[in-house]
């Protein structure tokens, strides 16, 4: 009987121990939807006129033709040519080269211009990645 009443009392001090670290954590949650006031995924960013879309790491601007490939592997297959002026979404890299979504590359050399967004626009692209908007 002693046996079962010390396990009891072990249960119950386990139990309110946890109940008391719970009550005492910060509600995380709650203090970053309110930071994330108005922004919900149906929100635009724009920058210089163009939208910023969520996964876009920065933009390339074409200074001079540039060739614009398909990688497999390390092989580079031709797709066409990107022509002077024209600008381009960004989503990843991999030492000098810059892609441009769905497996496609063009090196990164002098005859790109290779922009990153502020801080404070890819901000909310992060508040909406981390589900912390009031609206969901």
């Amino acid at each position: 009987m002693r046996k079962l009443l010390f396990s009891s009392k072990r249960v119950l001090f386990i139990f309110l121990s946890s109940l008391f670290l719970v009550l005492l954590t910060p509600n995380v949650f709650g203090y970053a939807a309110e930071n994330c006031d108005g922004i919900t995924p149906e929100n635009k960013i724009w920058w210089d006129g163009v939208e910023l879309k969520v996964g876009q790491i920065g933009r390339l601007t074409i200074i001079k033709d540039t060739r614009l490939y398909k990688l497999d592997g390390e092989r580079k297959s031709y797709s066409r040519t990107l022509k002077t002026g024209e600008r381009y979404r960004i989503y990843a890299f991999k030492p000098g080269k810059l892609s441009v979504g769905g497996g496609y590359y063009v090196d990164r050399d002098t005859r790109v211009k290779y922009e990153t967004p502020s801080s404070a626009k890819k901000k909310p692209f992060s508040l909406q990645s981390t589900g912390n908007s009031k609206s969901e």
